[in-house]
């Protein structure tokens, strides 16, 4: 028999969290000198010592310490196991990751949607990951997400992938007030629009190609990480671009942004839900089923989105 065996195990975590080789004994019901049997065999098999022993107590060494610390974890997982078994039995993923898209992105109505499945899915492991334009796309067909929210187009870049229609953001150009574009009007040319910086979002497609949200050829540009930069650097003045009609709106009744047309406005985006195909599990299913019943924690990331395309069997009931 192995000397690393269940009874090694115990004994050395018991006497570990005791430091008493009596009291060790006692708790397994076993004698003193088979307890000290143990530990010294366990020792010997893995040749270091694993505690200090003088007359008052015996406490871990280094050895002993990460030992103790492995041993913890691997127990853990071995409890674990028997939940995670009966969970693949019932089809219901162990870990799950959610990729939406930055444009969607709403704290509260993400905290809803993982309170639904925290709830109804106690076991499983949530992930959620805000992406920009294609980085949607890219975490979902390399696999490392499960399910999409706010995928950019009408419909799926791949076969592969099953979806649901959500709508369009319509887009606004805009810049400060204190911006040198204010002094242009009417339809601005893209020979005006060129002489300004651009403020665009980065793209965080890993596997297919980056996209830009606004950029003329020839044009400066302003790369920021978030929504939330970009439309602090047009508030400030520092470049001019497109933002979503309904985060501009507020700023552009206040008189903090100013609205131009150009020549060539950006046509509105199509979003749409998005998931695998093969082997659907137990949650995609219920997210499906939830977006195809105009479930509101699905159809709340629509809010500023036009449903005026898409077909009435999909739009959500006012």
């Amino acid at each position: 028999m192995s000397k690393f065996d269940i009874n090694a195990i115990e004994t050395f975590l018991t006497l570990a969290e005791n430091g008493s080789f009596s009291v060790t004994a006692k708790k397994l019901h076993k004698t003193t000198a088979t307890i000290t049997y143990r530990v010294k065999t366990l020792e010997s098999h893995l040749n270091v010592a694993l505690f200090h022993r003088n007359t008052r107590q015996v406490r871990l060494t280094k050895e002993g310490e990460h030992l103790k610390q492995r041993l913890e974890m691997m127990l853990d997982d071995m409890n674990n196991l028997k939940t995670e078994l009966v969970q693949i039995h019932q089809n219901i993923e162990l870990s799950f990751d959610i990729s939406i898209n930055n444009l969607m992105y709403d704290k509260y109505t993400v905290s809803a949607l993982l309170g639904f499945l925290s709830k109804n899915y106690p076991k499983t492991h949530f992930r959620v990951r805000r992406e920009v334009y294609n980085g949607v796309w890219s975490r979902l067909l390399s696999e490392k997400s499960d399910f999409a929210i706010g995928a950019p187009g009408w419909t799926p870049i791949s076969n592969r992938l099953d979806h649901y229609p959500m709508g369009e953001l319509i887009w606004v150009f805009v810049a400060s007030p204190k911006h040198p574009i204010r002094h242009y009007h009417g339809l601005l040319s893209n020979d005006i629009l060129r002489q300004f910086t651009a403020i665009n979002v980065a793209d965080t497609s890993i596997h297919i190609r980056k996209r830009k949200g606004w950029l003329l050829k020839g044009q400066h540009e302003i790369v920021v990480p978030n929504l939330a930069t970009k439309l602090a650097m047009h508030i400030d003045g520092i470049g001019v671009g497109f933002l979503p009609y309904f985060l501009a709106k507020p700023y552009l009744d206040s008189g903090q942004l100013i609205a131009r047309q150009v020549v060539h406005p950006r046509a509105n985006s199509p979003f749409c839900f998005s998931w695998l195909r093969k082997e659907k599990g137990h949650i995609t299913q219920t997210l499906a089923t939830m977006i195809k019943e105009k479930h509101p924690i699905m159809w709340n990331f629509t809010h500023h989105l036009d449903l005026s395309k898409v077909s009435n069997y999909d739009k959500p009931p006012s």
